[in-house]
């Protein structure tokens, strides 16, 4: 377990990489402030994840977000 509290963790012009590794976070608060996070040449793979994003800003510019080979399904939909 890596516990950071009340920490300020700066990176500057590094690149991170991981490769066949699973990265776990559980009942976590990630904040990212005034950073840009940027991937270039990436999958990123969520599985049986649940996303929640609360009073955020997500803004996007200059993308192209291309998807391919995908089934969007919907199970047992209540109307």
């Amino acid at each position: 377990m890596i516990e950071t509290k009340n920490q300020v963790i700066e990176t500057k012009n590094q690149v991170f990489e991981t490769k066949n590794q699973v990265i776990e976070t559980k009942n976590q608060v990630i904040e990212t402030k005034n950073q840009v996070i940027e991937t270039k040449n990436h999958v990123i793979e969520t599985k049986n994840h649940v996303i929640e994003t609360k009073n955020h800003v997500i803004e996007t510019k200059n993308r192209v977000f291309e998807t391919k080979n995908r089934v969007n399904e919907t199970k047992n939909p209540i109307f």
